[in-house]
């Protein structure tokens, strides 16, 4: 729920008419002279015996900036009770809920098919090529998901053409890679690492758009699930290349030697890239099905437009970008939001800079003395592999521990009679999380060690599965620590897992994606 909140899109209520008459469709103003059914002089008549006391008087309407400085920060999401829900027809439901599912998977699913490719690209550009792909992925999405929670706006119109494109840019990178694979020829570095850049800029667009557009079903539409389906999409762009390269693994095991464990790489790099083509296919029949819905329409046509109107939502529904460009009571209410999450921010960048160093250190591990062909190939799939595969375990626990102490609504349910392991004290697991922060850079120590001692461990068995258990059980404690810190950030400002809170999952969002950064730079400065 980090990445829905990226751009959350209120509805804002329509303009008076010029004149200051009472908006379309309400009562006629009463004739002049008439009083507005009051007495002389313009006063209330008085009330009848017997008779309910008259309703209180409607507010008049502030100024804006009179409206920004009085509201509430913590007011919770109103949007499907304040805004007109917008129909579908019944047999959408199904292909529209599809469409968002592919446009997460679509979004993420290229960078990680190359990543899981590590066995054949190693071999053709050298054990370090992981670290230069990651750099040039990951500092081009980190360029464009800060452009747009800046702006925090994007024209309506822009968004078919930005979404196809992206897509499309993914398509023809996956293109390039099963032709260069196929044709066993080996492109330039500097090309390769740049196409790879120009595909983290399309990823920046997919995931920060893709959750602006779910952003507008789920408040809206007549239905919910789009930003929880976006998510489900990017958790299986990231599983599935690993079950890809899980499902070659028993024919490398029988390969008799190099060249035939070469052959198997390539057939699944060529596997990778093309299921990472037909997602993005997938994603794009997903956006032209989405762009013709009544609600997108309705966007095209400005009467739902993406703005974000202070003047009917709580300053704490508003994103980042928003607040920053509104005023000085705003901005210290981003101050406000930063100071109170500053150390589960800074868990949550540490956290992801060691799993990243962790999991790009794969490919520069030792082998077991004694090892078959087959572990110098794929050891470093099988390490990444397991790390993505107990990470997203990881991650789907810390879940549904979040979701069962919160109804429907998102509201908090948990007592202190709950079940101690079901659900354990607040002060309990904050002391927990920062324990596992502290101890997140212990299994890169560990592999640093290992390395230098070249898998030689005096007292221990020398074999390759410990790198194997370490990788894993590093990933699963990393992807449940992620989610509960993001969870209890949003605790802390009076937010739920249903209900986000924008700036506090920006704020989140944009340190994984730094602590990426910074452990993919601390791989070439600790790593020789």
């Amino acid at each position: 729920f980090s990445l829905i909140s990226l751009a959350h899109v209120p509805y804002p209520p329509p303009p008076p008419p010029p004149g200051g008459g009472p908006p379309p469709g309400g009562p006629p103003p009463p004739p002049p002279g008439a009083g507005g059914g009051r007495g002389p002089g313009g006063a209330p008549p008085p009330p009848r015996r017997g008779a309910p006391p008259p309703p209180p008087p409607r507010p008049r309407p502030l100024a804006p900036t009179q409206a920004h400085a009085t509201m509430a920060e913590e007011t919770p999401l109103l949007s499907k009770q304040a805004a007109a829900l917008v129909p579908e027809g019944a047999g959408k439901r199904r292909g529209i809920l599809a469409s968002f599912f592919a446009l997460g998977a679509g979004s993420c699913i290229t960078f990680n098919s190359v990543v899981m490719a590590v066995a054949y690209f190693k071999e053709e550009m050298g054990p370090g090529v992981l670290r230069k792909v990651a750099v040039a992925h990951d500092s081009a999405l980190l360029l464009v998901l800060v452009v747009i929670i800046w702006f925090a706006r994007v024209p309506s119109g822009w968004y078919p053409a930005l979404l196809s494109g992206s897509l499309l840019v993914g398509l023809a990178f996956n293109a390039f890679v099963l032709c260069m694979v196929a044709l066993r020829t080996a492109a330039p570095e500097a090309l390769f690492l740049a196409l790879i850049a120009v595909n983290g800029l399309a990823t920046g667009v997919l995931q920060g758009l893709g959750a602006s557009l779910a952003g507008q079903f789920d408040p809206y539409s007549a239905f919910s699930g789009a930003g929880a389906l976006v998510l489900s999409g990017v958790g299986f762009g990231i599983l599935f290349p690993c079950l890809t390269q899980c499902a070659t693994l028993p024919f490398a095991a029988t390969a008799s030697g190099s060249a035939e464990l070469h052959e198997v790489a390539r057939i699944g790099a060529m596997v990778s890239a093309g299921t990472a083509a037909g997602a993005c296919l997938l994603a794009l029949a997903g956006v032209r099905l989405l762009m013709r819905t009544n609600i997108f329409k309705i966007v095209l046509a400005g009467e739902l437009p993406f703005e974000e109107d202070p003047r009917r939502f709580g300053l704490g529904e508003l994103s980042m970008g928003a607040l920053l460009k509104m005023g000085e009571h705003a901005v210290e209410v981003v101050g406000r939001r930063v100071r109170s999450v500053a150390p589960y921010v800074v868990g949550e960048f540490v956290n992801e800079t060691c799993i990243v160093f962790l999991m790009l250190m794969s490919p520069l591990l030792p082998m077991a003395s004694g090892s078959s062909k087959f572990w110098s190939h794929y050891l470093a799939t099988i390490l990444l592999a397991v790390t993505n595969i107990m990470g997203f375990a990881g991650r789907m626990i810390a879940t549904a521990l979040a979701m069962q102490c919160e109804d429907e609504n998102g509201v908090a349910i948990c007592t202190p009679d709950v079940p101690l392991l079901l659900s354990p004290s607040r002060k309990l697991k904050r002391k927990g999380l920062v324990a596992a922060v502290l101890l997140a850079p212990l299994p890169a120590v560990i592999a640093l060690w290992y390395r230098q001692e070249s898998a030689e461990v005096p007292g221990i068995p020398d074999s390759n599965v410990w790198p194997v258990l370490l990788y894993g059980a590093a990933a699963f404690v990393s992807g449940f620590t992620v989610v509960s810190i993001s969870e209890e950030s949003h605790a802390v400002c009076g937010f739920t897992h249903m209900t986000p809170c924008p700036v506090v999952a920006q704020l989140i969002y944009l340190c994984l994606n730094l602590g990426a950064l910074v452990g993919t730079i601390l791989s070439f400065v600790l790593i020789r």
